[in-house]
């Protein structure tokens, strides 16, 4: 495009709406099994999905448009026993995990459209799509790329505690297994620069 903005730092500018569609919900669930036994349910699933023509693209010109989707997920239930007046045990399992989606829209990035026809160097790259490119002094162009991210995390809390006497003792185990799975943002269109 051509040159619009006359300010120091750039020689184009723009700027659009980036709507969010966002959802945030709690669950809660307290059920008394027996009098010494008390069992809770937690869920806070949620969820955002945005369309825009700048997240995570590496570009200030719209070019194209990417669509991100995250999903963020936390769910605990717990069982409170009461042994006896002087003794009472807790346990919980837990769940937590984010998830998130990228996603490239139409065909703004495609090499074909700019009349870009040198080939890549390695064909297991993305081949049609249009390389970064950087020149001093103006404003920059990239692609972005597809990626995703997973990581779900497992949760067992045990606490455990006895009056005796004018003393409490308390014992407890916390255990935590995380996962992460992500597919990042590699630069395998490879990058142009210029001075």
């Amino acid at each position: 495009p051509d040159p619009n903005y006359g300010g120091p730092g750039g020689n184009y500018y723009a700027t659009n709406s980036q709507p969010t569609d966002s959802r945030d919900l709690i669950y809660r669930l307290d059920y008394n099994i027996k009098p010494n036994w008390q069992l809770n349910f937690r869920a806070l699933p949620g969820n955002q999905d945005f369309t825009s023509f700048f997240d995570n693209t590496g570009n200030s010109i719209p070019l194209f448009q990417v669509n991100r989707k995250r999903y963020g997920d936390n769910y605990v239930v717990t069982l409170n026993t009461v042994v006896n007046p002087t003794t009472i045990n807790e346990v919980s399992l837990g769940y937590s995990a984010y998830r998130e989606g990228f996603s490239i829209l139409g065909d703004g990035v495609k090499r074909s459209k700019y009349g870009i026809s040198f080939p890549s160097i390695f064909s297991i790259n993305n081949p049609d799509r249009i390389p970064n490119v950087s020149i001093a002094s103006f404003t920059g162009i990239g692609s972005g790329q597809a990626n995703f991210a997973r990581t779900p995390t497992y949760i067992l809390r045990e606490n455990f505690s006895k009056i005796i006497g004018a003393h409490t003792i308390k014992a407890g185990l916390y255990m935590e297994q995380m996962i992460m799975n992500e597919l990042n943002n590699s630069n395998d269109n490879g990058t142009f620069g210029f001075t």
